[in-house]
């Protein structure tokens, strides 16, 4: 059954990332979020989840999640991970708040 949820997240995880190339972020969306439910602790499809937040304009749901994940990490790569994509995450925000002053 293992083998099984794992194929099954992968694949979800997988026509995620298809659904946003596509730009179709709604439906990468549901996809990343049926991935994580079968592997809710899964680092990699959490921060492609915040990914696909911010970039649907729910950067504050996306920092949540990340803050989130960060704090249940267990060792140094976990939080790096975790830190480098809110990192990432801070940055463009503060990008497109400057936007929105010039213009």
């Amino acid at each position: 059954m293992e083998s099984y949820n794992d194929s099954l997240s992968y694949l979800y995880a997988a026509e995620a990332k298809q659904a946003e190339r596509g730009r179709d972020y709604a439906q990468a969306e549901q996809l990343m979020r049926n991935a994580i439910k079968i592997h809710p602790g899964e680092r990699a499809y959490i921060i492609g989840l915040a990914a696909i937040l911010a970039k649907e304009a729910k950067s504050g749901e996306a920092l949540k999640l990340l803050e989130e994940g960060r704090k249940g990490c267990g060792d140094e790569t976990c939080r790096l991970e975790y830190s480098t994509e809110l990192a990432r995450q801070e940055q463009i925000e503060r990008m497109i708040k400057r936007l929105k002053q010039v213009r």
